[in-house]
């Protein structure tokens, strides 16, 4: 459901936290947003790449599994919608490095389950 207060949440834990993290990503609206556009995003807050070689979804992917294991990241993922877009940001549960934080907003709960994500809130609007 929308207008809960989830964006909300996601920008306070951003604020907070980013400051210990090596690189950090926050990928808002990702529900208006095209495969790519989130995969540049994420490639140039990141590790600050603007051009990557080939143009698919499959050669950006491989990009960031090739570029982000090893670093200590804090992404937030706001309003994810379908399973492609985690695949196409390369997002599991073991994704980048030691000490990464992926925090993700949905109004599909069965989406965080894909990702046997370590930690669930779930709040139910009366």
């Amino acid at each position: 459901m929308g207008g809960m207060g989830k964006t909300t949440v996601a920008e306070a834990i951003f604020n907070k936290y980013h400051p210990s993290f090596e690189a950090k990503s926050f990928l808002q609206n990702m529900r208006e947003r095209k495969l790519v556009d989130l995969q540049e995003q994420l490639l140039f807050d990141v590790v600050k790449l603007t051009k990557v070689e080939g143009s698919s979804v499959d050669d950006r992917r491989y990009e960031i599994k090739k570029r982000l294991p090893t670093r200590k990241v804090l992404v937030i993922l706001d309003d994810i919608c379908h399973a492609d877009q985690l695949k196409a940001l390369a997002i599991k549960r073991d994704s980048f490095g030691r000490g990464r934080r992926i925090v993700i907003t949905t109004r599909n709960k069965h989406l965080v389950g894909i990702i046997e994500v370590g930690i669930r809130y779930v709040s139910l609007k009366q």
